[in-house]
Order: C-alpha cells, then sequence, then structure tokens
C-alpha cells in the first residue's frame, strides 16, 4: 500500500509541476513547449489526479491553447473547470478559469461579457480571497 500512496504524491507533483512549468513557458512566449508540457502529463496521469490538480492542468491547457489561437477549445475547456470549481469553492482555480475566458471574450470583441468578469475577479484580488 505504501507504494500506490508513494506513486500517487509522485503523479500530483509532476502534474503540478507542468502546470507551474506551462505558466513560465506563456510568459516568455513559448506556447507550443507550454501546451506539450501539460498535455504530456496528461497522458501519463489524468486518472490519478485529485480533482483540485486536474483542474489546475487543464486550466494550463486551456491557457496554451488560447496563446496558440484555439480560442473555440481553451473556452470550452476553461467554461467546464469554471462550472466545476465554482461548485467546490476552489476561489484560485475560478479566478484563473475567469480570466482565461475574459481574455477569450476580450479576443472576440465582447467586452460587455469581459468587464463585468474581470471586475469580480478584481474585487477577490483585492480583498485577498481569490487563494
Amino acid at each position: 500500500m505504501a507504494a500506490r500512496v508513494f506513486d500517487l504524491g509522485a503523479y500530483q507533483s509532476a502534474a503540478v509541476t507542468a502546470a507551474s512549468s506551462a505558466v513560465l513557458e506563456l510568459a516568455v512566449g513559448a506556447f507550443d513547449e507550454a501546451l506539450r508540457q501539460v498535455e504530456s502529463v496528461m497522458r501519463l496521469v489524468d486518472a490519478a489526479l485529485t480533482p483540485i490538480v486536474w483542474d489546475l492542468v487543464h486550466l494550463e491547457r486551456a491557457a496554451s491553447l488560447l496563446a496558440l489561437g484555439d480560442v473555440a477549445a481553451a473556452v470550452r475547456e476553461a467554461q467546464r473547470i469554471h462550472d466545476e470549481v465554482a461548485r467546490i469553492g476552489a476561489k484560485y482555480l475560478h479566478l484563473k478559469a475567469d480570466l482565461i475566458l475574459a481574455e477569450a471574450e476580450c479576443r472576440a470583441r465582447d467586452t460587455a461579457a469581459a468587464v463585468p468578469r474581470v471586475a469580480e475577479s478584481g474585487v477577490s484580488i483585492l480583498s485577498g480571497t481569490a487563494y
């Protein structure tokens, strides 16, 4: 039984590392590499992840897809996770999904949807309740 617990911990660690690496890759404009990072870990450990880590990895995939211009796929993934994490109260992931969706809305020139979404997120950030 101890080996199984260790393996699950290693999977969680690999997934969080891939998500963090994707954030850094996106920051320097390496969009393809960001997507590769999260998709490689998804194929290996998707079924072994806790829901929160699974959502984190999939949000980084959505962000990578958006950066690469696949807006429809990014929105589908971010919206699905947005709705999931709202139910469980995962505020950081909800904020991250909101920001991805707001960026997609801005790209579609739908500021009527993006501005209120970002304004709501701003309240969470300023109050310190986003985490």
